[in-house]
C-alpha cells in the first residue's frame, strides 16, 4: 500500500525527472520544494526504496523505478481527469480546481477513474 504522502514524492520526483528533463533529483530540491528537513526527505526515500518505487544513488539523487513511473502516472491521470471534472461539470472556478483534484486523486479507485475519463471523452490534458 502506497500512502498519501509518498504517492506526492512520486508525483514531484516525475515532474522533475520526465517533465523537466532532469536525470535525477537531488534530496535538497525534495527537502526545498515539500519544506521539510533533508533527514525527513531521506527517511521517505528510504521507504520508496524499500518498495521499490525509486532508485536512490548516493551523493546523486534519486529517481523511480518502472513501478513508481506506472504508479506516478496513474495519479497524474487521475488528477487531470478529476480536474477536467471538476471545472467543466462542477462549474469550479480555476482557483478552486487544483486543490480538490489534489486530494480526490488520492482516494478514487481505478474503477472510477476509468468511468470518469470515458464519460469526459478521454481528456489528454486539462486546461488548467
Amino acid at each position: 500500500m502506497i500512502h498519501k504522502a509518498e504517492e506526492d514524492y512520486l508525483k514531484l520526483i516525475y515532474e522533475q525527472t520526465v517533465e523537466k528533463n532532469q536525470m535525477l533529483v537531488k534530496n535538497s530540491d525534495l527537502a526545498e520544494a515539500f519544506g521539510y528537513t533533508d533527514q525527513s526527505v531521506n527517511d521517505m526515500i528510504q521507504k520508496l526504496k524499500a518498495k521499490s518505487l525509486v532508485k536512490f544513488i548516493p551523493y546523486r539523487g534519486v529517481h523511480l523505478t518502472e513501478k513508481g513511473m506506472k504508479e506516478a502516472k496513474r495519479l497524474i491521470r487521475n488528477h487531470r481527469i478529476w480536474e477536467v471534472f471538476l471545472s467543466f461539470k462542477l462549474n469550479y472556478s480555476w482557483t478552486e480546481v487544483h486543490a480538490e483534484a489534489e486530494k480526490l486523486e488520492h482516494a478514487s479507485s481505478d474503477e472510477l477513474i476509468d468511468h470518469m475519463d470515458e464519460y469526459l471523452g478521454y481528456p489528454k490534458y486539462c486546461n488548467h
